[in-house]
């Protein structure tokens, strides 16, 4: 039996009450290895991955974890944690403050990597 709200929604988007009523739910969201192997061999994100498998990222996050699944694509944004991997995390880490440590990346187009190890060089006057 579908939803009243269900079969209202088709109605009013040309169906007869019979075709509404008799029209089961097109929702396929088995997921398979298989199916998600596929995907994931393109490198794409978990998100982009999970629209193209028509589930929520959540669950093929759930999923892959769960056959322990090694992601090739972009990695998971830790929405509540702690990237260890992150720029911040490798900022504070330093011991320097963002902003210089991103004005250096922007200003003389360096790496993150190279934007730490940067030195300043000290300026001599030759005043006599």
């Amino acid at each position: 039996m579908l939803n009243r709200t269900t079969i209202n929604a088709r109605i009013k988007r040309g169906m007869t009450r019979e075709e509404a009523e008799n029209t089961p739910l097109l929702i396929d969201k088995k997921l398979t290895l298989q199916k998600v192997l596929e995907v994931e061999a393109h490198g794409l994100s978990l998100s982009d991955s999970a629209y193209l498998l028509r589930v929520t990222p959540q669950r093929l996050g759930r999923f892959v974890k769960s056959h322990g699944i090694e992601w090739r694509g972009k990695k998971h944004c830790y929405k509540y944690g702690v990237d260890p991997d992150s720029q911040r995390q490798a900022i504070l880490a330093s011991g320097l403050p963002e902003s210089t440590v991103y004005a250096r990346m922007y200003r003389k187009n360096l790496t993150i990597e190279e934007a730490i190890a940067f030195k300043a060089k000290k300026r001599v006057c030759n005043h006599e």
